[in-house]
């Protein structure tokens, strides 16, 4: 697998991980961390609390990938 095959990979589980949490979560908890997007309205993107739940997500799987 390339390295960039590697990492696309890691992004798609890291990407499952965090949509797997957000549905979890009650609709008024998950306008906390995705909202639509004002560029895609069928689509939604982070917030930045999102985004920090992202980084922290891609940081312990990187962290357990060594």
């Amino acid at each position: 697998m390339s390295k960039i095959s590697n990492v696309q990979s890691h992004f798609e589980k890291c990407n499952k991980l965090f949509f797997i949490f957000i549905n979890s979560l009650d609709e008024d908890v998950k306008g906390q961390y995705i909202e639509t997007d004002p560029d895609n309205p069928s689509g939604t993107r982070n917030t930045e609390r999102g985004e920090l739940l992202f980084d922290k997500i891609e940081e312990v799987a990187w962290t357990i990938l060594k």
